[in-house]
């Protein structure tokens, strides 16, 4: 595959809490350069201090999450103990996958991992606040939790770069394709991928955020 490395700016307009302002979003690289344009314009950060971000454009939705109410007796705080669940083709075999997203908090700090089940899965059913095996056996997951995830196509002369410890990851389907998004405190990187076996993603976009004008 051939992957072109763009230094892209694409103005555009936040309104948050101090009203509306320009910002921009830089492409550092883009394996889609068609894909990364869109979500570049499409990227709304006012939820980024939350640990969310979100996307809103034409052709362009995001994951319609739906809590998941498990057996047992969850743990306190309920900030750093959630289950949510969508179905959507996340690996692009043409089927619907049960994507199962959690979040737990390291030193205080919620972070999340993902999870792929067939649909007719009875994961949910199974494991409970007290097991969670039957979530964490499957082979088909994004865990990064305490780790790290090396932004390896980035430019030589950028040095090396990694998102690391605390996870904030969406799903966003973009033309009926759907990719992860993974971001990593102070949410100056956004990754973009498509969902393959393992938990690997295959990159498509490296966004950076920029700062007010």
């Amino acid at each position: 595959m051939v992957r072109s490395r763009l230094s892209l700016c694409l103005g555009f307009l936040i309104v948050g809490s101090s009203g509306v302002w320009a910002s921009a979003s830089v492409i550092i690289m883009a394996a889609d350069p068609a894909l990364c344009s869109r979500l570049a314009a499409a990227w709304e950060r006012d939820g980024l201090p939350a640990g969310r971000f979100r996307f809103v454009g034409a052709g362009v939705a995001p994951a319609d999450w739906q809590p998941v109410t498990l057996a047992g007796v969850a743990p306190i705080p309920s900030a750093c103990s959630l289950f949510e669940q969508v179905l959507i083709d996340l690996d692009g075999d043409g089927r619907l996958d049960r994507v199962i997203r959690s979040r737990f908090c390291m030193k205080g700090i919620p972070s999340d991992s993902l999870y792929l089940f067939p649909t007719d899965s009875e994961v949910l059913t199974r494991m409970t606040w007290q097991d969670l095996t039957p979530l964490h056996d499957t082979p088909d997951k994004f865990e990064r939790t305490g780790g790290v995830y090396p932004l390896t196509q980035l430019p030589a002369e950028m040095g090396r770069t990694e998102l690391r410890d605390v996870f904030s990851v969406e799903l966003v389907t973009v033309d009926r394709r759907s990719y992860v998004v993974v971001s990593a405190r102070p949410f100056e990187w956004l990754v973009v991928g498509r969902f393959q076996a393992g938990g690997r993603l295959q990159e498509k976009c490296y966004l950076k955020r920029a700062e007010p004008s």
